[in-house]
């Protein structure tokens, strides 16, 4: 799949946002994810649908904050990492 350079910038959505937000931000931008950050855009971590589907699973709602549901421990490079390294850790 050939992504646009700066398309994944689509997938940026606020800490303040609920679960709601983070299904159209996944509907709208296509790519299976939604990168979460805070208000001085730092990464906070992700979220796919099946962190939503889990978190409606436990008994959460449309209208519950993302940070019940955000995955925390995702593997993030620098955005100057050789394409080499990058898919190397993508592998493992």
């Amino acid at each position: 799949m050939f992504i646009k350079k700066n398309y994944w910038k689509k997938t940026i959505l606020n800490i303040s946002s609920d679960i709601n937000d983070a299904i159209k931000n996944l509907n709208s931008s296509g790519l299976q994810i939604t990168i979460i950050v805070d208000k001085k855009k730092n990464f906070i971590g992700t979220i796919t649908d099946g962190d939503i589907r889990r978190g409606l699973i436990k008994g959460l709602n449309l209208q519950s904050s993302i940070k019940k549901i955000i995955n925390k421990n995702s593997i993030i490079s620098k955005i100057n990492t050789d394409i080499s390294k990058a898919e190397s850790i993508l592998r493992k």
